[in-house]
């Protein structure tokens, strides 16, 4: 497989972000308590995907895996601490699908690093 695919990705992120999809655990989508459908992070992204008929699978199936350009089936994001971490046990562990949103940034869309203030005294003497 290729590169991650950014533009699909951050289509993910806004999704998980975005407040449309209520959360469950242990499953790609299934019924809650209150009898509403919510999805896992993986089932969001089966859903940005346009996969609405394989939920049985417990993790991206192939074709989710290509449209984000992902080799995981459960990919491994990173974590503040620098630890690594499946999003379906983030997910299954009652981690907000922002926080979910915020690791899948910071493994697959991160940010250019600033100099500092201080690294950049003295340059334009």
């Amino acid at each position: 497989m290729s590169e991650p695919n950014k533009a699909n990705i951050r289509k993910w992120v806004k999704a998980l972000r975005s407040g449309k999809f209520l959360q469950v655990r242990g499953t790609l989508r299934g019924e809650r308590k209150d009898g509403e459908v919510g999805y896992c992070c993986l089932g969001v992204g089966h859903k940005v995907a346009g996969i609405d008929d394989r939920w049985e699978a417990g993790t991206f199936v192939p074709a989710a895996s290509e449209f984000f350009g992902i080799e995981s089936h459960d990919p491994q994001l990173w974590q503040r601490n620098g630890a690594e971490r499946s999003a379906s046990s983030m997910n299954d562990a009652g981690c907000k699908f922002t926080t979910i949103a915020d690791a899948i940034e910071r493994t697959y869309l991160p940010k250019p690093r600033r100099k500092s203030p201080s690294a950049q005294k003295g340059k334009g003497r």
